[in-house]
C-alpha cells in the first residue's frame, strides 16, 4: 500500500515538472522532434541537417543525457 502511494506521489510531481511518462522534459521532446526530422540540436551544429540520418553523440546527450 505504501509502494503504491509513493508510486502515485512521484507520477503526480514529474507531471507537474512537466515530464512525461518516458522521463523528458517537454523541451527535450521539443529537442527530439527536431534531431529526428533530421536537424542537430547541438551546440556545435544547431539547425544544421543531419546527413543520411547520422547519429551524433551530442546532440543525443542534450537530448537524453543528465537529467
Amino acid at each position: 500500500m505504501k509502494s503504491q502511494n509513493l508510486r502515485e506521489r512521484l507520477k503526480t510531481i514529474n507531471h507537474k515538472d512537466g515530464d512525461s511518462d518516458d522521463g523528458l522534459s517537454s523541451s527535450r521532446k521539443n529537442l527530439e522532434k527536431l534531431y529526428h526530422e533530421g536537424f542537430h540540436v547541438c551546440n556545435d551544429y544547431y539547425g544544421k541537417r543531419r546527413e543520411d540520418g547520422e547519429e551524433c553523440i551530442f546532440c543525443t546527450e542534450i537530448i537524453y543525457g543528465r537529467r
